[in-house]
């Protein structure tokens, strides 16, 4: 740029007079200009330490292909964030006449980071030929990502020379390194990789790689590889092998291999009849069906857990002939699972209702709890006499259970008995659950009733009480749960009033849980104030919010930035961006949360800043969990612009939310970071261009 004074600039930067950070933004200034003279001083000074990184940077921005030589020299004596600029500086320059030398960079190499990164750009400069001297060294790299690298780069050829490098990768101890070799040498040797195989499962008595064949035939899925293992699986000793053949054979799915499995659940072995059940979900067949149900007669829990697991993928309408075969058993355990099975498949005739009721006066308590759900979703009011035999019932889950039934159909007669109990039930959560029952029957005759709750000496009985009476009541319920908003001592009670009193008190319910906000000595009420507020999330709730973000407990501004971004109000965002410097963790994060909630494109500038000065891994989820849904096409050009972001945190992020959004323009930008050397950078941008792809097809087959 013309602009720019080159000779100035160099002489600041060789300064001994100029701080670090001048001599940095001086560096910057010198990348864009683009002067040959600029590339010639920073060249010059490659050997400073201090400022090797910006140095190299501003060398790979300015791409002039002199520098190359230089940067390659300086790869031997620098750390591994300067190597890492290096090979991206080496790429934007573009000179593939480097490959030689970046193959003896990559020799000797050991940080997995640097290598993988080395590795790509040689693939991306090289022929096949000069790519194929590293194969080796990089397929036995100690290191699973690197060797990952390495056969993502084979799986598009078909040079003969790489089979006999893959074949020991079969037997790694990292699953996806096993299952990619195997999956290159089938595309290439089809039939033939698995005779070798068959022949190593049957003859070999090493475990270790007798494993590593079953679940490679797992993850190819293929028919051919059944009968080998079936006849594995059966003759097999080793308790490991026959379980890794179940697996596998669950995983392919075919009739065949069902003789063997059943001749397996005959072992005395617990864990092995267990996986030969579960292997049993995998044939949806009337008598498998039939002989899962059998085997509920169990006394083993495994066993049984295992049976019930797979019949609950397998039950149909069309198995009901099969379980009434069973409607007469004492067992519990099998009417147990007959009770889910009736409620999920929703059948329903005289034998299934008389087997309902039977049901219902069982002593055991885990039938009748399936018994009373099944109750409800088969909509059997017809059974509700049955039902209330239980609201007294010396088990709380059991007394809680019918009550929900009985509430479901909102039966006065019901709920009449039901208002007795709550009188008498020393439970908190019956008597909770009562109330909320009384509250959803919309019934104003049970106002009364829950109206004495209000005094409950149970906090979540109380706040249930509230939650009731603004079902129940209208504006004359102001009278009753103020006390409660002014006096209580639980923060959910108050939470609660508060909600409901500005739904019917109106606009002076916020100049009360202000001054409370504000003015409370008690930290936890000026919390629960601020809870309150967000609650009620209307714009004249905005002032007081932002005033307590300057409280000085973290429980109280952190309540406070969420409860501003419940108000959705674009307003607030200048408000919370300072508390992303917050000095409590908690603090921080519940402002990226409140961001998230506006979900307006000028949240996302900031959330990014703050990811730069965290640098930290962990907070990767949390963002893009806040981020994910408000994320659409209005954020396309700034997640964009990310990718190309310095910091790997960033790019991770952005990369996965444009999972969500974007379109054909942002595949090319994610391709570019599948070659980057950071194994989740790749990861992200892989399963981001796998999605975009995915949306575009699909919305091409709806047109």
């Amino acid at each position: 740029m013309s602009f720019i004074n080159v000779e100035s600039v160099i002489e600041k930067v060789k300064s001994p007079n100029k701080s670090v950070n001048e001599k940095r933004e001086a560096v910057k200034l010198l990348s864009q200009s683009g002067s040959e003279l600029a590339v010639d001083a920073l060249v010059d000074l490659l050997p400073d330490f201090t400022l090797r990184l910006d140095i190299v940077h501003a060398l790979g921005v300015l791409a002039n292909p002199k520098s190359t030589k230089y940067l390659l020299a300086t790869m031997f004596e620098s750390d591994t964030k300067v190597k890492v600029e290096i090979v991206k500086a080496l790429r934007r320059i573009g000179d593939n006449k480097c490959v030689g030398t970046l193959i003896q960079l990559f020799q000797v190499e050991d940080d997995e980071q640097v290598k993988s990164a080395i590795f790509i750009l040689i693939t991306d400069f090289g022929t096949f030929d000069e790519v194929y001297q590293i194969i080796p060294s990089c397929i036995q790299y100690p290191s699973a990502a690197v060797q990952m690298l390495a056969l993502k780069y084979l799986s598009s050829k078909t040079d003969e020379r790489v089979t006999s490098l893959l074949y020991p990768l079969m037997f790694s101890t990292d699953e996806k390194v096993r299952v990619s070799a195997a999956g290159i040498l089938w595309r290439s040797e089809g039939a033939l990789l698995l005779k070798r195989l068959n022949y190593l499962l049957i003859k070999t008595e090493d475990i270790h790689k007798q494993l590593c064949v079953i679940n490679i035939f797992g993850a190819l899925g293929l028919v051919q590889n059944v009968e080998p293992l079936m006849v594995t699986l059966v003759k097999s000793e080793e308790k490991e092998v026959k379980l890794a053949c179940l697996e596998s054979l669950k995983k392919i799915g075919d009739k065949r291999a069902l003789g063997a499995i059943i001749q397996v659940i005959k072992t005395d072995d617990e864990d092995i009849k267990a996986k030969s059940i579960e292997a049993l979900a995998s044939f949806p067949e009337p008598k498998v069906t039939a002989a899962l149900i059998s085997s509920l007669k169990t006394t083993s829990d495994k066993i049984r857990a295992a049976a019930m697991g797979s019949l609950e993928k397998l039950i149909t309408p069309a198995d009901m002939a099969n379980l009434k075969k069973y409607f007469g058993t004492p067992d519990d355990n099998i009417r147990l699972f007959i009770c889910k099975a009736i409620a999920k498949i929703k059948f329903v005739d005289d034998e299934v209702t008389n087997f309902i009721k039977d049901s219902l006066r069982s002593e055991n308590e885990n039938v009748l709890f399936e018994a009373l759900n099944a109750v409800t979703t088969l909509e059997a009011q017809n059974m509700l006499d049955l039902v209330m035999m239980h609201f007294r019932h010396q088990s709380e889950n059991i007394r809680v259970c019918s009550i929900k039934t009985a509430g479901h159909f909102k039966d006065k007669k019901c709920i009449d008995i039901i208002v007795d109990c709550y009188k008498t039930d020393a439970s908190n959560k019956v008597r909770a659950t009562i109330i909320e029952i009384l509250g959803e029957s919309g019934d104003k005759k049970y106002m009364k009733a829950v109206e004495a709750a209000l005094k409950d000496t149970d906090a979540r009985v109380r706040a249930n009480a509230v939650e009731a009476l603004e079902k129940l009541g209208g504006e004359e319920i102001v009278e009753l749960i103020y006390p409660l908003f002014q006096s209580d001592s639980n923060n959910r009670v108050k939470a609660n009033a508060a909600k409901t009193l500005w739904k019917f008190g109106g606009i002076r319910m916020v100049g009360a849980l202000e001054t409370m906000l504000l003015k409370e000595k008690d930290k936890w009420q000026r919390a629960s104030a601020a809870f309150a507020l967000g609650e009620i999330g209307a714009i004249q709730v905005i002032r007081c919010l932002t005033q307590a973000l300057g409280d000085s407990e973290d429980c109280v501004r952190g309540n406070a930035v969420k409860a501003l971004g419940k108000t959705r109000a674009g307003e607030v965002i200048s408000s919370i961006i300072p508390l992303l410097e917050d000095p409590s963790e908690r603090v921080r994060e519940d402002c990226v949360k409140a961001l998230g909630a506006i979900g307006i494109p000028e949240i996302l500038d900031p959330i990014l800043k703050f990811l730069k000065q965290q640098n930290d891994p962990k907070l990767i989820e949390m963002v893009v969990e806040a981020l994910m849904e408000p994320i659409d096409s209005r954020f396309l050009l700034t997640l964009s612009r990310a990718l190309s972001d310095d910091l790997w945190i960033v790019k991770v992020v952005s990369a996965r939310l444009l999972s969500k959004v974007g379109n054909d323009s942002t595949i090319p930008l994610l391709t570019e970071l599948l070659s980057d050397g950071n194994v989740i950078i790749r990861n992200s941008a892989e399963e981001a261009i796998e999605s975009i792809k995915r949306r575009i097809q699909k919305g091409e087959k709806s047109k």
